[in-house]
């Protein structure tokens, strides 16, 4: 792998390959997904499902505290949805963490909601994110999973949402509108968000409700 301050990262010899890799907005850490599998489906035995390189060390190290779920890149931090550090057990949880200290997590959520969520899912950006302030993350969420029907999965807030989380530790959740993606089991029915740097404008996919194969783009004004 190349990073062009740093210079190559060797990864050959290892029990892994790369599947992802995402960067911070410093250009400082790099994210490194290791692929599953081929043959099992799974990640090799004792492999984290993220590894952070830091190109100023050197140093290459496993988050191995709530890596999973989708994420985003602020300055030196990362985002993603997982649970949890303090907060009693919710699939509608995310983790803030600083990239200098990868397996110290905090919860965005302070109080979650119920009835409790087993499996959720969602695609997230913080392309607004900025060094000196923090700023809200915007998260599409969706439910993803065998055998969630409504009756033993009740349906609550933020469910099939567009909603801007704050990271400043108050716990503020914003509700803008519903994204009306269905089946989300099929990757291209999922709603990937991406923001404009202003944090008020956001495009999103969605087969608005049509299972059979409608795919669009749409646009969103965040107030």
């Amino acid at each position: 792998m190349y990073h062009s301050v740093a210079g190559l990262l060797d990864l050959r010899g290892r029990t892994w390959t790369v599947h992802a890799i995402s960067m911070d907005r410093t250009g400082r850490w790099v994210l490194i997904y290791p692929a599953n599998d081929p043959e099992t489906g799974t990640l090799p035995p004792g492999v984290a499902q993220v590894q952070v390189w830091d190109t100023v060390t050197g140093v290459l190290a496993p988050m191995t505290v709530h890596p999973a779920g989708h994420g985003a890149m602020g300055y030196g931090q990362f985002i993603n949805q997982d649970c949890c550090t303090a907060s009693t057990w919710d699939a509608a949880q995310w983790q803030l963490r600083r990239l200098a200290t990868p397996n110290t997590t905090t919860d965005l959520i302070p109080s979650v909601l119920t009835p409790q969520h087993v499996y959720d899912a969602d695609h997230t950006d913080w392309r607004a994110a900025r060094p000196d302030v923090a700023v809200p993350v915007v998260s599409a969420g969706y439910r993803h999973g065998a055998g969630l029907s409504e009756i033993d999965y009740p349906r609550r807030a933020w469910d099939g949402e567009i909603i801007a989380i704050a990271t400043d530790g108050s716990g503020v959740v914003w509700r803008f509108g519903h994204h009306q993606a269905v089946d989300p089991r099929e990757f291209w029915n999922q709603p990937i968000i991406h923001c404009a740097p202003t944090g008020r404008v956001c495009v999103f996919t969605s087969n608005w409700g049509d299972a059979a194969g409608r795919q669009d783009v749409f646009l969103i004004v965040l107030r």
